[in-house]
């Protein structure tokens, strides 16, 4: 009897835990999904979405103490020359002209409110990204009353870039008008870039990766055909004002991606054939996971670059565990090494490990890595000082890979502080040199 109880609650667990790791609802393809909502082919850039939220229940006697947290700036605007601005360009000449259908003169309304909201704000967080982590704050001290409870003290630390520098800001604000006894040190400089921003030799950890995306995208072949004639009530007209096609529809694809970033309705999917769509998709979804995360082909040399971040955690985590008046340690920084935290830590889906031919099957960018996309390790510990964790994705809870919990998401610290420091050691893993590297698309530079 005993046995059989046991072999029930371990199936349970194992379920528990494979909801966690659940990439899309059971049945349903990255196609699938897009089909039904066409936002969510803005991968990293999609504006933060949650789910109600809920929490399993933690072992008797256990209560949180403290969070380790690593957030993604929000949504911002373009950190390059905005699609929209080209966009709008053309279809004001076309209009000029007579030839924009109706959907083409709702691109151009939309196209325009984008160039207004995004005037002079090239790489900021926009109202949307200030108002996403201010939620994302909120629901953390709701959620986790006690551990913000009293005169307890919340460290933030930022990279340099506005984006990040604002949205540490809205975040630290929120948590103080709930309880305005916190004390908070806010702070960001170069010294911390090299741990919340370091990427350095990520193009020497993933070299081959190019050609495969390279190979990969000529596989998906465009033809613009069904996109101008949505678009244009006279597509020879069309085709003599855009002499390329094919990068007009491009930057109308990016355009699309950024529509939620600034409030405004997206009009722009509506002018694209679906599989075009999905393909802009695809290919991004490859690119994001192949040079910035767990990959069969790169991880074992791309995860290490992360070290410094995950002895940031560990060290800062030590610290509260052994009894600081610390409630929260909190970092605001980029996708690229978020991205490439979860892998290292080995978490459940957003961190595992895929083929090139594996990843939109199991790795959708639009779920994991949005704007405002976050990790928070929730520490809890009973009157003994036996302390638990469990980690959050984006506010779900999500499991670990290599280890056994105790119970459903929550492992014993002890474990998981001997998996994550030994997972990559240095004398196998080696620090890459990537001094003659410039930055990563998007990343600030030094």
């Amino acid at each position: 009897m005993k046995k059989h109880l046991l072999t029930i609650l371990s199936a349970a667990v194992i379920s528990s835990i494979a909801a966690f790791a659940q990439c899309y609802p059971e049945g349903k393809t990255a196609e699938d999904m897009i089909r039904e909502d066409l936002e969510l082919a803005g991968n990293n850039h999609l504006n933060y979405r949650y789910t109600d939220l809920s929490d399993t229940k933690a072992p008797w006697g256990y209560r949180p103490f403290y969070i380790s947290h690593y957030g993604r700036h929000g949504s911002r605007s373009d950190w390059q020359g905005e699609a929209w601005y080209r966009v709008e360009e053309t279809l004001a000449a076309a209009q000029a002209q007579g030839i924009l259908s109706e959907q083409g003169e709702k691109a151009l309304e939309c196209v325009r409110l984008m160039c207004e909201r995004s005037e002079g704000m090239r790489e900021m967080l926009t109202p949307t990204g200030a108002r996403e982590h201010a939620g994302i704050a909120e629901r953390m001290y709701k959620r986790f009353p006690r551990v913000f409870r009293g005169r307890r003290t919340v460290d933030a630390k930022s990279s340099t870039v506005q984006r990040c520098i604002v949205s540490m800001g809205s975040f630290t604000t929120s948590l103080a008008a709930r309880n305005p006894k916190l004390k908070f040190d806010i702070l960001t400089g170069q010294t911390y870039m090299d741990y919340i921003a370091h990427t350095s030799g990520y193009k020497t950890a993933t070299k081959g990766a190019s050609k495969m995306l390279s190979n990969y995208k000529k596989s998906l072949p465009r033809d613009t055909t069904a996109f101008f004639a949505v678009m244009f009530s006279d597509t020879t007209a069309a085709r003599e004002l855009i002499t390329d096609a094919y990068h007009f529809e491009s930057d109308m694809l990016q355009s699309a991606t950024y529509c939620g970033c600034f409030d405004v309705e997206n009009e722009l999917y509506k002018c694209l054939p679906f599989q075009v769509v999905y393909d802009y998709w695809s290919i991004k979804n490859h690119s994001l996971y192949l040079e910035h995360n767990n990959s069969a082909e790169f991880g074992d040399r791309r995860m290490p670059i992360s070290r410094r971040l995950v002895n940031d955690i560990i060290t800062k985590a030590d610290a509260a565990v052994a009894g600081s008046d610390r409630a929260a340690d909190l970092r605001f920084g980029h996708d690229y090494p978020l991205m490439a935290l979860s892998g290292y830590l080995d978490l459940e889906g957003v961190g595992g490990r895929y083929a090139f031919d594996e990843i939109d099957a199991n790795w959708f960018g639009s779920i994991y890595i949005c704007m405002a996309s976050n990790l928070q390790i929730v520490f809890y510990r009973n009157r003994r000082n036996d302390v638990l964790v469990k980690c959050l994705w984006n506010e779900k809870e999500v499991g670990i890979n290599g280890l056994e919990p105790v119970k459903g998401p929550y492992y014993r610290w002890s474990d998981v502080r001997d998996y994550w420091t030994n997972r990559f050691p240095e004398d196998q893993f080696p620090e890459i040199d990537g001094s003659q590297e410039g930055a990563a698309p998007g990343m600030p530079t030094k």
